[in-house]
């Protein structure tokens, strides 16, 4: 008795100290990084009801509830810190959501476990310094989860309260919310319970569909005439966000190796962008495989190991990790959904209890036990300090590149970015033009307004290069025509001067159209709407030699 009183004491302060951790962890170099293009395109959406009406957002297909929060922030004042504070703040809150979660499904150890796997999750930290919508769809499903359990168990109208108002909350925050529920509808059915309590959840249930699904069919533009059977092949397929890209099998066991090692291991989210095969993963093969078999074998473990002392609660954190996988992935291969890998976050909190019991029963397990949990600790430890050091897996830094740019660039001379520039103008206040609007032309042809006869050099801000084929062409058709003077590369940016031979011969001429482009037919997020004039790299003009550095 008297060693298990400090024991207990000292178990008593372990939440707290947890929380303060994590908080230090998400509140730590905030604004480090400069904000990229999906916090603008948040902070915009936010602006858009301060400044056009309050329901201007509502039907925001990633759902209106980040947007809302925002808002009043922007108001104040609206600073990087301010906006990123918010998703800290929520990131602290998930940590003791996932306590609470693993603490009523399993007992306080297992809460405990799992509450320091969320404070120092490299995916977690990530997320709670951006200024989007997942710090805040991470705490609510957490919370949808963890009141499902609660009403399953107690049948309190109090719980039936929570997980209401939580589960809508998380599908207003992001709609693939929907997994989580489809999650814990298979899971209460899997375990047949009374029809009483099959009655009141249905009823739940639906007040939740009553209230989410209207809102839905708005935002998607569906028909509900077109979900009828044999009606539905058309307009659910035509279902799009974001742009375009390859989907792969690999994609179906990604989250479960980000979830546990973070976006800050092997190969970054740029690397994957930029060469969508295998081939990334081979390039740090010693990390790739440090971050997929030791999470995974804890992971497995704390499966086993709850499905045998608390099955419900192990299918209940099983159901809910493979929907909210495999559900987004359904979406994608069958509609043209772009797939991203935040899409399946809602998986997260059922995963981080895994983890965590995992990690609790392997560290009862001397000696290979507790070198698993070590192993763990050190590639979280890794993971940490490449998020905070390690300049190949920051965010595209946008700031640095508009004061590199401002600082160099002389008045007179142009510049163009692409192929996405909306991250760059926030921070850029001098002229920029439109890449879409260079015409670049074999020389000796008919040109006017020629760019270099008055500016002497030009240069080009490529972002993103991977996200639209025809400015891709545009690079390729500037630096085969004209010297690179500079070339410099920050996190996200390759910015190019360019200027005519150090000869004088014109390989090609380069003019500027003054007068309004036909509307662009492209609906991708790089798209500024102007038809792009296709570069000349089929002439022979052009293809003569390159400036290139």
């Amino acid at each position: 008795m008297t060693t298990s009183k400090p024991q207990w004491r000292t178990l008593r302060w372990l939440p707290g100290i947890l929380l303060a951790a994590a908080a230090l962890l998400r509140f730590s170099a905030l604004t480090r990084q400069s904000l990229w293009l999906d916090e603008i395109l948040s902070m915009r959406g936010a602006n858009r009801i301060l400044t056009l009406d309050l329901a201007s957002e509502l039907f925001n297909r990633h759902g209106p509830l980040y947007f809302y929060l925002v808002a009043p922030i922007l108001a104040m004042g609206g600073s990087e810190a301010g906006v990123r504070g918010l998703s800290a703040l929520l990131g602290v809150g998930l940590v003791g959501a996932v306590y609470l979660l693993g603490r009523d499904l399993v007992d306080r150890r297992i809460g405990l476990a799992a509450g320091a796997a969320a404070a120092f999750s490299p995916f977690a930290v990530w997320y709670s310094q951006e200024a989007r919508y997942v710090s805040l769809y991470l705490l609510l499903a957490a919370v949808s989860l963890w009141s499902a359990y609660r009403f399953s168990r107690d049948e309190g109208a109090r719980y039936g309260v929570i997980h209401v108002v939580s589960t809508l909350l998380m599908l207003f925050a992001f709609p693939a919310g929907i997994f989580v529920s489809l999650g814990e509808n298979l899971w209460l059915l899997a375990s047949r319970p009374g029809s009483r309590k099959v009655g009141r959840w249905l009823l739940l249930q639906g007040l939740i569909g009553l209230v989410f699904l209207p809102w839905l069919m708005a935002a998607y533009d569906l028909n509900p005439v077109d979900l009828l059977p044999g009606q539905n092949a058309h307009s659910l397929s035509e279902i799009s966000t974001g742009s375009p890209r390859a989907l792969r099998l690999v994609h179906l066991p990604y989250p479960l190796f980000v979830f546990g090692a973070g976006l800050t291991i092997g190969p970054s989210s740029r690397d994957l962008h930029e060469d969508t095969s295998l081939a990334p993963f081979g390039r740090k093969p010693v990390q790739v495989a440090w971050g997929v078999l030791v999470p995974g074998a804890l992971v497995l473990m704390g499966a086993a190991a709850l499905l045998r002392r608390a099955p419900a609660a192990g299918a209940l954190l099983i159901l809910s990790v493979g929907a909210s996988i495999v559900g987004p992935f359904l979406v994608a291969r069958f509609t043209r959904v772009a797939y991203n890998v935040r899409y399946t976050a809602g998986a997260l909190p059922a995963y981080l209890v895994l983890l965590g019991a995992g990690c609790a029963w392997a560290a009862g397990r001397r000696p290979w036990g507790w070198v698993l949990v070590a192993a763990f600790a050190g590639l979280v430890a890794f993971s940490l300090t490449a998020y905070f050091s390690d300049s190949c897996y920051f965010r595209d830094d946008s700031r640095g590149a508009a004061k590199f740019v401002s600082e160099r660039i002389r008045p007179g001379e142009p510049l163009a970015v692409g192929a996405e520039e909306r991250a760059f103008v926030h921070y850029f206040r001098g002229p920029i033009t439109s890449w879409r609007r260079w015409r670049i032309q074999p020389a000796g042809s008919e040109r006017a307004g020629e760019l270099h006869d008055d500016a002497g050099r030009f240069w080009v801000a490529a972002n993103r290069v991977w996200e639209e084929a025809r400015f891709q062409e545009f690079l390729s058709s500037m630096r085969a025509c004209f010297l690179v003077e500079q070339e410099t590369e920050l996190p996200g940016y390759r910015i190019y001067v360019f200027r005519l031979a150090d000869d004088g011969a014109r390989r090609c001429s380069l003019t500027y159209q003054h007068g309004t482009p036909l509307p662009d037919t492209t609906t991708g997020p790089g798209s500024s709407g102007h038809v792009a004039d296709r570069p000349c790299t089929g002439a022979a003009a052009c293809a003569q030699g390159s400036g290139g550095a």
